[in-house]
């Protein structure tokens, strides 16, 4: 951003000032960048603030309740797991609430592991599944 702005700017701004009475400090392009990293940089710093909290206490609450609300996704509609893995209703869901993040991280990655196991299972019996028709033709 700073080498367009000095560069282009700066030979647009020299260019109208041989032909315009409007003069402008020798440092406005230094200016320019200067504010427009401030603006920039506060954008960010509030996007932050708003994602992940002002102190280390709000930050833990909203990643907390963010893996709350995926838990409740998850038994809100639940995935088809192979017959090997145990239900996902099988304990209540306030009782996996009231655990701790890092069990529910835990939690979550294992479903998900099931969930990728199950499907690779089920495409294994489809393959393993013929028809009559393709039996007799061998």
């Amino acid at each position: 951003m700073k080498g367009f702005i000095s560069q282009y700017w700066s030979h647009a701004y020299h260019d109208l000032n041989h032909t315009s009475a409007v003069h402008l400090s020798n440092n406005w392009d230094v200016k320019l960048v200067e504010h427009a990293i401030g603006l920039y940089k506060g954008i960010w710093e509030e996007r932050n603030k708003h994602i992940h909290g002002n102190t280390r206490g709000k930050s833990q609450k909203l990643q907390q309740q963010k893996v709350q609300d995926q838990v409740t996704r998850i038994y809100q509609n639940p995935p088809g797991l192979a017959s090997r893995f145990p239900s996902i209703k099988k304990a209540p869901l306030k009782d996996h609430l009231n655990k701790s993040t890092t069990h529910l991280k835990h939690w979550i990655s294992r479903i998900n592991h099931q969930v990728n196991v199950s499907n690779h299972l089920q495409s294994q019996d489809k393959r393993r599944q013929h028809s009559i028709l393709s039996f007799c033709q061998s």
